[in-house]
């Protein structure tokens, strides 16, 4: 940094200062760009963990559905049995392992009358059926009549589970398997649909983990699993929440930074679970969002039938072959009852769909926000650089002023003590030599020692004057009349004024205003001045002193003004006057003599007791200088 601000000599600050200002609009540029594709990888990341959090949420509530729904996959021949392989030992097997086991309100098994008979027909109206329900609390199977609200979805699952006829060939088994889009969830109702088989059909026991094998036959029977829709609102779906996102209800929101919401699938989209505090925050649209209650087909067991008129790709093997051939299985999509999906289709749409939203209003405008603020930052911390480097190079452009203004002040002081002293030294010669021995000459020798001698005191006391204020004491404050001080000053100064031929004219020295501070130090810029008005007068060789009061919003204040009829100061030099060692061109071409810190110690003093300066100036017109203090308004002595 030394070695910076020592090359930076004359013009070399300013370039140093526009190449540093070019450097960080620059750098600014490529913050921005650097920033602005660090927000767009930053909403892309946030994006996808949300989708991820949705996709869990989802999959773990309707994972939950999908194992109940599996693990009542019965046996339609023992579903009434007590034991492991009836309802009531499925129940308790899923109990133990359920994560929430008070999901299930009550079940309601339907079983073919003629259990065991064909497969149930593609008219479901033309089978009759079996209708028990079980009550969790007693885990007893009760006959009763299917509540109406369950007709419709038994014949609508009896159709999508249409049973074929059952071929076989001579050489080996073969079967093609025939899958239907079944429905095997009652949003409204909130029920599950389970198909039921016989004993040689897919079924899945308490104890095992997979279906086991899958042998031709059809369902003769379903289990209809009422879910309590109250544990899930205020259970399941709040327990996902947490889990997924932390948080919890609407009335708990101190952590997470996403509301979600259950809607239903349909244009209107009515909630059915939400986590936000008011309903205008529900109509916003959402981040993103995945399909709810959506069952996959891949999940359960399916049922394999033989379907007339298909050719199997292996209906024929070598007669003579005593090898048992394993069965060929194809999944085709049967045609009957329902209109088939085209192979690749979707599933059907999910009742319901899962959304979040963002709390700051939407992702996107949270990730703009961070940028912005990041943005923010960043300039912020490029500003502060700038200002740093500024302050800087403006630190030590001043400090080479300083040093500059120290080295012309030893200078000017040099020269205004080197002349009083040579004269004080030359007379002083004189009269020891007794080269001057007439009364009227050794008179005039005197006048000149005493004057030269006043002018080195008034330099010495100056300095001293200075240094005292600089080193930040706290000299003894009393009140005093200001316009006492004043007499003092003129008092110092009457010889001088005699000798000069000045005429001075004193206003409202009569006035007992007082000041709190300190007496000394006010007179001694009183005194200054006096001294510049003195020095720097013309040919109207008139001072006017004048001690004044005012009262404005900030309090009363009395000050005094010296006012000349000098060569005045030129506007451009106004602002300058004040600074320490700083003398005027005039005076510097005039080799007026002085120090040049005369104004800046009456600035100093004025600022020490709470007050300010002011000075009005004309060139070759005259100079006005006015010094207020705050009054003293304590007790009267």
């Amino acid at each position: 940094m030394q070695v910076l601000l020592k090359a930076l000599q004359g013009k070399g600050a300013r370039i140093a200062a526009v190449v540093l200002a070019l450097l960080v609009a620059a750098f600014g540029v490529l913050q921005y760009q650097w920033m602005a594709k660090v927000g767009e990888l930053d909403k892309e990341r946030q994006m996808r963990s949300l989708k991820t959090s949705l996709t869990s949420f989802a999959e773990d509530f309707d994972g939950e559905l999908s194992e109940l729904q599996l693990r009542f996959q019965l046996n339609a021949a023992s579903a009434f049995q007590a034991g492991a392989d009836g309802l009531a030992g499925h129940y308790d097997a899923w109990r133990r392992q359920a994560r929430f086991p008070a999901l299930i309100q009550e079940i309601w098994v339907v079983v073919a009358s003629d259990n065991g008979g064909p497969a149930i027909a593609a008219a479901p109206g033309k089978r009759s059926w079996t209708a028990r329900r079980f009550d969790p609390a007693t885990k007893r199977l009760m006959t009763e009549d299917l509540p109406k609200h369950l007709t419709p979805l038994l014949d609508e699952a009896a159709v999508s589970l249409g049973i074929f006829p059952t071929t076989t060939t001579a050489t080996g088994p073969s079967s093609t398997v025939a899958w239907r889009e079944p429905t095997w969830l009652d949003e409204q109702s909130l029920t599950l649909i389970a198909p039921m088989f016989n004993a040689s059909t897919p079924t899945r026991p308490s104890d095992q983990d997979e279906p086991t094998a899958v042998a031709a036959g059809g369902p003769q029977g379903f289990a209809f699993i009422v879910l309590d829709r109250s544990r899930i609102l205020n259970t399941v779906l709040p327990a996902l929440a947490m889990k997924h996102f932390q948080i919890g209800t609407s009335g708990s929101r101190d952590a997470g930074d996403y509301d979600i919401a259950v809607r239903k699938n349909t244009p209107a989209g009515d909630i059915v679970f939400s986590t936000f505090s008011n309903v205008e925050e529900e109509q916003h649209a959402p981040d993103a969002s995945v399909p709810l209650l959506q069952l996959e087909p891949p999940t359960f067991a399916f049922q394999p039938v033989m379907i007339a008129g298909v050719a199997a790709a292996s209906a024929t093997a070598p007669a003579a072959s005593s090898q048992r051939m394993p069965p060929a299985i194809n999944i085709v999509r049967a045609g009957v009852a329902t209109p088939a999906l085209p192979l690749g289709s979707e599933p059907p749409a999910a009742p319901w769909r899962l959304t979040a939203l963002h709390r700051s209003g939407s992702l996107a405008s949270f990730v703009d926000a961070t940028w912005r603020r990041n943005l923010m930052i960043s300039a912020g911390v490029l500003l502060l650089l700038l200002t740093a480097a500024s302050a800087a190079l403006l630190a030590w452009q001043r400090s080479a002023d300083l040093r500059r203004q120290q080295l012309e002040f030893v200078a000017g002081i040099s020269h205004e003590l080197r002349t009083p002293v040579s004269v004080v030294c030359m007379s002083g010669a004189n009269l020891a030599d007794g080269v001057v021995s007439q009364p009227s000459q050794v008179q005039q020798y005197g006048q000149v020692i005493l004057r030269e001698g006043r002018r080195l005191a008034e330099m010495t006391e100056q300095v001293l004057a200075f240094a005292r204020i600089d080193s930040n004491e706290s000299p003894q404050r009393l009140p005093f009349p200001l316009a006492q001080v004043v007499h003092a000053a003129l008092d110092a100064h009457e010889a001088l004024i005699r000798e000069w031929k000045f005429s001075c004219v004193v206003i409202g020295d009569e006035a007992t205003n007082r000041v709190m501070g300190d007496a000394h130090a006010v007179e001694r810029a009183v005194q200054n001045l006096l001294s510049n008005a003195l020095k720097y007068s013309d040919a109207v060789r008139q001072i006017t002193v004048s001690v004044l009061t005012r009262d404005d919003a900030s309090g009363s204040w009395v000050g005094v003004s010296v006012e000349d009829r000098g060569i005045g100061i030129p506007a451009a030099e106004l602002d300058q006057m004040f600074q320490p060692f700083k003398r005027g061109r005039q005076a510097i071409e005039r080799n007026i003599p002085g120090t040049g810190i005369g104004l800046s110690l009456v600035k100093r003093v004025a600022e020490s007791h709470g007050g300010s300066v002011e000075i009005r100036s004309r060139a070759d017109q005259g100079t006005v200088v006015t010094m207020w203090l705050p009054e003293y308004v304590g007790d009267q002595a």
